[in-house]
């Protein structure tokens, strides 16, 4: 909680979970370590998505106690990932202590437990402790060869490494050896990596790119016709300011223009009409909409992001992660007879989209991601197939106050943009606005507001335009965090079997050997010799 944003001591992070892997070692059974590690993911939750109340208070009117009860479900339900990989800890130690005369490292089985399990569980609100270390670029850069998980299994092999030399001494040095070596060498390959891409970088030609934070706090009430007007025109005054100042492209934030277009929309919105995008500016811009069509009769919304280059929309990307619950509600989409009596939600697009944007001769792919589209890694990946030439982030985090959630949103967005390799330019509500370039540094950034009563403000920074999605993370996915879950599964049920299988052959023994024992000498009958009775004892002990 202390080591990740908004507050940021990142150090705390190497050994946040050493007192963790102390009681799950010390816990007398599996399912003790299970409980133990349970309620570190609830104290994780609670404190990193306290904020998760706000929607529901402040959107909905949902009474306080009742959203504080939501918020400890969400708890609850995001800490099973901990205690499986508790439980499967425990088993693992148990056993090879059993078979080795001494647990596997704990710097060994943590890694792969926490990790693993970690990925393998489906979450709302994507989560990973690696966002601790977004300000420490040396030891991220690692995640453009496996992913963010791979920065979490080295956090967590420092902390398993700690407890293997509290648990044996001198006689665990080959455990923290190789840890020590490891971080040496993800150092090592953070300054080449920086280095290098700070090169290609500065040799790439540039895009001059406009930033709109409109500083509207979207809500569910209904609009104001008047109110929507003003803000379309507070935020063409901003594009027209960014391209008088040289931008070449300018973009709003998610469903910041305030009314509903046609999906199929093929040119702006003529001259007449008081919704017309395009007023007073001629830059090209990305704009994030709401849009609509009927299929077969029936209504269909989606969150979308339209390129339009003069009148002529040149390209459309619909929200593909949606937002379970807000947005999506998949027992709709199964039954969509239901849907008379539960809000439907957003339908999901197509595929990942580029926007093709021709600048001084050259097409520049832009790679639009709606939302929390910038920290599912999946979509990230969809998307690295069209080698986008610059991201483009469009959210809006007003539902979730201005404490945390932000800055933890944009913290996790740092991994793409290294994943890909790859500029990526954020559009926020109420911000914080700004751009992240390819090596994960956070570069021109604008403030947060809390909304209502500020006006449109408009950032201009200068990417660099790079042919993004060629990293070996690009390829491969999350295949360790897959072979980390694939080793612990594999571990856990091998231990427990051949656990079972101890098990019972040490109850027949002693059954076996139990009559023998309780066997008392007849009165009057000769006594064993002291010898023997001495090497029955022997065998006993």
């Amino acid at each position: 909680m202390l080591a990740s944003p908004p507050i940021g001591l990142w150090p705390l992070a190497w050994l946040a979970f050493l007192p963790t892997l102390w009681l799950i070692a010390g816990a007398p059974r599996a399912s003790r370590a299970g409980l133990l590690a349970w309620t570190t993911g609830v104290t994780i939750t609670l404190g990193g998505f306290h904020w998760f109340v706000f929607p529901f208070v402040d959107h909905t009117g949902t009474p306080w106690p009742a959203a504080i009860a939501l918020l400890l479900g969400l708890a609850a339900y995001q800490a099973l990932s901990l205690m499986l990989a508790g439980r499967a800890i425990w088993w693992i130690r148990a056993w090879s202590a059993r078979r080795r005369g001494h647990p596997l490292p704990m710097a060994l089985v943590a890694p792969l437990a926490f990790v693993g399990l970690e990925h393998a569980l489906p979450v709302i609100f994507p989560y990973t402790i690696a966002i601790s270390q977004t300000s420490v670029l040396p030891v991220i850069q690692i995640a453009d060869l496996f992913g963010a998980p791979a920065i979490a299994a080295l956090l967590l092999a420092v902390a398993g490494a700690a407890w293997d030399v509290v648990e044996r001494g001198r006689a665990a040095w080959r455990a923290p050896a190789a840890v020590g070596a490891l971080l040496v060498a993800t150092l090592g390959y953070g300054a080449w990596r920086l280095h290098d891409v700070d090169a290609t970088r500065a040799a790439a030609p540039r895009l001059r790119v406009g930033l709109v934070q409109p500083n509207e706090r979207m809500d569910l009430e209904a609009h104001d016709r008047d109110a929507d007007l003003a803000l379309l025109e507070d935020m063409q005054r901003q594009t027209a300011a960014l391209e008088a100042a040289g931008a070449q492209v300018v973009v709003w934030s998610e469903a910041s223009f305030p009314a509903d277009l046609p999906r199929r929309l093929a040119h702006d919105l003529p001259d007449s009409s008081p919704w017309r995008i395009r007023r007073g500016f001629t830059v090209p811009v990305v704009i994030g909409s709401l849009s609509e069509e009927r299929v077969d009769g029936t209504r269909r919304r989606y969150n979308s992001a339209y390129l339009l280059v003069d009148d002529d929309v040149r390209g459309r990307h619909d929200k593909i992660d949606r937002v379970l619950g807000s947005e999506w509600n998949p027992v709709v989409e199964w039954f969509p007879s239901l849907s008379k009596w539960m809000p439907p939600g957003f339908s999901r697009g197509d595929a990942p989209q580029t926007l093709p944007l021709d600048v001084d001769g050259r097409t520049v792919r832009l790679g639009p991601m709606i939302c929390m589209e910038d920290v599912v890694p999946r979509f990230a990946r969809d998307l690295a197939p069209g080698h986008p030439s610059v991201l483009v982030n469009m959210t809006n985090d007003s539902w979730f106050g201005t404490f945390a959630e932000p800055w933890q949103h944009r913290a996790l967005a740092v991994f793409t943009a290294i994943e890909l390799r790859a500029d990526l330019v954020r559009a926020v509500n109420t911000g914080p606005t700004g751009w992240i370039d390819a090596t994960g540094r956070l570069r021109a950034q604008g403030p947060v507001r809390a909304g209502g009563g500020v006006a449109a403000e408009g950032l201009l920074v200068e990417v660099a335009i790079m042919d993004g999605g060629h990293t070996l993370y690009a390829h491969i996915g999350n295949a360790f965090a897959w072979l980390c879950l694939a080793l612990t599964l594999i571990g856990w049920i091998v231990a427990r079997r051949i656990r079972r299988e101890l098990g019972v052959a040490e109850s027949s023994a002693a059954a076996a050997a139990e009559p023998a024992e309780r066997t008392a000498p007849r009165p009057g009958a000769p006594s064993k010799p002291r010898s023997a009775t001495r090497k029955r004892g022997k065998r006993r002990r």
